[in-house]
């Protein structure tokens, strides 16, 4: 019993060193201008606000900006090849674009495939007959620029280039078209 509270010593010591260690490893792995750093709350694309500028290259290697479609409402869907609920949802959105091409509403749709591989976005748009417009966003820059914290998520920008809704997580037909009625 005697060497017990040395040892509990011992033992404490090393835990409180592994924990400092750890919390400055999660510190700095999240300083600087990472990709995975996550936007401040007082980037938090809210709605109401300004939609934020972006010029990204699309999959056929032309640029598309935000600004290029002032006056038209515009759905931003931020996602990934490699995210399960943007899988689930792409089917949706492909429907939607088409039902409201078909209906003469003069929506736009603009996938930004965010911290993917192009040829993975080049196979999934492929397979899946997406006909809407696809921008890349290879580090994620333009995520977070708008305070995307999670994948899929779904920015409507009206006519005006303001946001009028935020929608996290995936998306469904009838929720889509509820937004253009």
């Amino acid at each position: 019993m005697k060497g017990f509270p040395i040892k509990l010593a011992v033992m404490a010591f090393f835990a409180a060193l592994f924990g400092f260690g750890a919390a400055y490893l999660v510190l700095q792995s999240n300083a600087g201008n990472s990709p995975s750093t996550v936007a401040p709350v007082s980037r938090l694309v809210r709605e109401g606000n300004q939609a934020p500028e972006f010029s990204l290259e699309t999959l056929d290697g032309k640029t598309v900006s935000l600004s290029q479609f002032k006056g038209r409402p515009v759905l931003i869907n931020f996602w990934a090849s490699w995210c399960g609920p943007c899988v689930a949802e792409t089917p949706d959105l492909v429907e939607a674009n088409r039902q409201l091409r078909a209906a003469g509403k003069d929506v736009v749709f603009v996938g930004i495939a965010t911290q993917d591989k192009v040829e993975a976005v080049q196979a999934f748009v492929q397979a899946r007959n997406v006909d809407y417009v696809i921008a890349l966003d290879p580090r994620g820059v333009t995520g977070d620029s708008y305070g995307v914290l999670g994948l899929p998520a779904t920015y409507i920008v009206d006519e005006s280039g303001r946001v009028r809704r935020v929608i996290a997580g995936a998306v469904n037909l009838s929720r889509v078209l509820s937004e253009f009625k």
